[in-house]
């Protein structure tokens, strides 16, 4: 019964949210729910698709941090996915880049992490939790952070704008 139910969340956030990349954009603006205050140093845990687990602290990040939310039911996230590995690859050292594959079942997000050959970290986020903190109203969508957390910018998709930006 609890799989259906994932199953009918999954599906009515994907058909809600559109998996497109033109959902609206959240230019500048902060968290909508942010989580309680992590100590100073200490991040939160994240499940990894694969199993394991990925520590991130938004509020204390060693450089501008790109959020890549993306999910395997999302044709336009699987399609920009082999770009923004890539581009990951090239910003190596200079931007850090954690992908959040919001798929409700742990075997699709594994798959879509796997098929792609994501090499960054990756948080599971299969209720959406992490990503409500950003406004994320659907997939692909990437936000960029501040060193302090801050959102400096949004974009439904690997736009020219937001490559500029990086």
């Amino acid at each position: 019964m609890m799989l259906i139910k994932r199953m009918f969340f999954a599906l009515a956030l994907a058909l809600a949210a559109g998996c497109g990349g033109t959902g609206p954009a959240v230019h500048g603006a902060e968290p909508a729910s942010p989580a309680a205050p992590a100590p100073d140093g200490a991040g939160e845990t994240f499940q990894s698709p694969a199993g394991g687990t990925v520590q991130l602290d938004p509020k204390h990040l060693k450089r501008r941090t790109l959020l890549v939310f993306a999910a395997d039911f999302c044709p336009v996230c699987r399609r920009e996915t082999p770009a923004i590995v890539d581009l990951a690859r090239e910003l190596r050292g200079k931007v850090d880049v954690v992908g959040v594959v919001m798929d409700g079942e742990r075997d699709a997000a594994k798959r879509y992490v796997t098929a792609h050959d994501v090499d960054y970290p990756t948080i599971w986020d299969p209720e959406w939790r992490f990503a409500m903190r950003y406004k994320v109203r659907s997939t692909p969508t990437l936000v960029l952070l501040a060193t302090d957390g801050t959102v400096e910018a949004t974009a439904g998709g690997l736009t020219e704008a937001l490559k500029k930006k990086l």
